[in-house]
C-alpha cells in the first residue's frame, strides 16, 4: 500500500464517519429519552413501594427545587422524630433533556400516601428541544399513583 493510497483510504473514511455521526446523534437521544422515562417511571414505583412500606408519606422532588427535573430528583419521607431523610438521590439524565412539570414545580410536591396513592394530581413532559425526531414522552400522574405514559411524534 502505498502513501497515496492510505490517504485517499483516510479521505473516504473521513467522508463517511461525516455523514454517520448526525445520524448516530439522533439515535442515541432516541435511547437517551426512553432510558430517562423509563428510569423515571422506576423512581415512581419505588416512591410508591416505598411509602407502603414506611407507612408514611413519600415524597418526590426536584433537586432544582422548581419545575425542571432535568437536573435529577429525589425521594424522601419524613421520620417519626420529624427529621427528613433521603431515600434516594437520581441524578440528572444524560444528554441534557428538558424534563419539566407545570404542577410538581417545588411548591407543590408529589407526594404519596402509604396506600401507594398520590396527593395530587400532574403531567411531566421529557423532550430533546434540540432534534424533533426523537419525540415527546408526556406523563400524566393520577391519583391511583400510577403514571399514564403517552408518546407524541414531531409534528
Amino acid at each position: 500500500m502505498t502513501l497515496i493510497e492510505l490517504m485517499v483510504s483516510l479521505v473516504v473514511l473521513a467522508i463517511m464517519a461525516s455523514v454517520a455521526v448526525p445520524t448516530m446523534k439522533g439515535l442515541f437521544e432516541r435511547k437517551n429519552i426512553v432510558e430517562t422515562g423509563k428510569y423515571f417511571e422506576r423512581s415512581v414505583r419505588l416512591a410508591r413501594t416505598e411509602a407502603i412500606n414506611r407507612g408514611a408519606i413519600v415524597r418526590i422532588q426536584p433537586t432544582s427545587g422548581s419545575g425542571d427535573w432535568s437536573q435529577g430528583w429525589f425521594l424522601e419521607y419524613t421520620k417519626a422524630d420529624a427529621s427528613n431523610e433521603v431515600i434516594r438521590t437520581f441524578p440528572a439524565p444524560s444528554g441534557n433533556p428538558s424534563f419539566v412539570s407545570a404542577e410538581f414545580n417545588g411548591s407543590l410536591l408529589l407526594q404519596i400516601r402509604p396506600s401507594g396513592q398520590a396527593v395530587s394530581r400532574g403531567e411531566f413532559t421529557l423532550s430533546y428541544p434540540t432534534n424533533c425526531t426523537v419525540g415527546t414522552i408526556s406523563y400524566e400522574l393520577l391519583l391511583s399513583g400510577i403514571l399514564l405514559k403517552e408518546t407524541t411524534p414531531c409534528s
